[in-house]
């Protein structure tokens, strides 16, 4: 079965969250499971899974000025598609 294409415009990220705690029994071993984690591709690394996949495709990118304002955003995508609201919100 194939693997469906993304809907363009794709959304990308530059922003990852992930880190190694100081006290960790093995932080070189984490390290490099973060440098090398399959999952951590990136559209801007040519070559890397995701760029081959997202190659040619139209991109929505939000550059560094504008992150502040992704919360904001977001929170107006959610209501302008509607998704319901947890009880008391």
């Amino acid at each position: 079965m194939e693997t469906p294409s993304p809907v363009e415009p794709v959304s990308v990220r530059f922003l990852e969250t992930e880190f190694v705690v100081g006290a960790a029994s093995h932080p070189y071993a984490a390290l490099l499971f973060l440098e090398h984690e399959p999952l951590a591709s990136s559209v801007y690394v040519r070559g890397d899974a995701v760029e081959q996949e997202l190659r040619g495709k139209k991109l929505s990118e939000v550059s560094w000025e504008h992150v502040q304002n992704m919360e904001k955003w977001q929170a107006k995508i959610v209501e302008a598609y509607g998704f319901p609201k947890a009880a008391g919100k």
